[in-house]
């Protein structure tokens, strides 16, 4: 799901960490058929991202002959993954727009030097990655962000734990802690579950059986928190339609296991992009 915000060199990127688990060692040949690629893409995209020493350290691929050798350093994806995020422009963007739900377009390409027309082709990644949340992006509007309150939580949350990994991915306390930040953040710019209209509270009526205000945000999480991983994911599947079972259980997983770096597929997304 996340991954529509990388460009192309990063999506070929992560997809070659997963694909470096199986083995270390690639041909472009083979590459080239596992990404469905032609072998002149791979090698661009690779020599692309090794002009960049600070790239070379997260994922540090060697290429000599027309093969490819990771680094025995190069053990999970984790880090590179969320590396990939943080230095994402669309996805700063998106950052910056949960950070800052009022601000102007102008204020926007200010913010990050870039022309209109740059921030206008990045607002309109992200406006079709947003649907998938079922929310809104449009600055005619204000806040810009509008759609379920519930959903707009639940990605700020995402995004949060994004560029900001906890230190100890199975501490519920910590999570709690996050999603109580969150609720904070959120009651700061005027959107409380208190005040809100109902039909901006959740994309479905029938998706909640708690009460909808601030407490019952808080009590939803901790009553979801203290059930078995499986009994989450049947019941999480009710609120989250947007999510699959997979994404949803590898996401658990970060907080609930005791193997939290295991995987890192609810930020991974597979993209038919050439």
């Amino acid at each position: 799901m996340f991954a529509y915000l990388l460009e192309e060199t990063e999506q070929v990127i992560y997809q070659l960490a997963y694909l470096f688990q199986k083995k270390p060692t690639f041909s472009f040949e083979q590459i080239a058929h596992e990404l469905e690629k032609n072998t002149r893409s791979i090698e661009r995209h690779l020599t692309l991202w090794l002009t960049n020493e600070q790239n070379a350290g997260y994922f540090p691929v060697i290429i000599q002959q027309k093969n490819c050798f990771l680094a025995e350093y190069f053990s999970q994806p984790i880090s590179l993954i969320l590396f990939l995020y943080q230095e994402n422009e669309t996805f700063q963007i998106l950052t910056y727009l949960l950070d800052f739900p009022y601000c102007s377009i102008e204020e926007l390409g200010q913010a990050f030097f870039c022309s209109r027309s740059t921030i206008k082709r990045r607002i309109n990644k992200l406006k079709l990655f947003l649907s998938a949340f079922q929310l809104n992006l449009s600055f005619q509007y204000k806040p810009i962000l509008s759609g379920s309150e519930f959903n707009l939580r639940l990605l700020a949350l995402i995004v949060d734990l994004i560029n900001d990994p906890p230190f100890d991915f199975h501490s519920k306390e910590e999570l709690i802690q996050r999603i109580e930040s969150i609720q904070e953040k959120r009651i700061s710019v005027g959107c409380s579950f208190n005040q809100l209209p109902f039909a901006q509270l959740f994309a479905k009526e029938e998706q909640t059986n708690y009460q909808l205000s601030e407490r019952g945000w808080l009590y939803f999480w901790q009553q979801l928190l203290k059930k078995e991983p499986i009994k989450i994911i049947e019941q999480l599947a009710n609120y989250l339609p947007f999510f699959t079972q997979e994404e949803l259980t590898t996401w658990l997983q970060l907080f609930m296991t005791a193997t939290p770096y295991t995987s890192a597929s609810f930020f991974i997304a597979e993209t038919s992009d050439g």
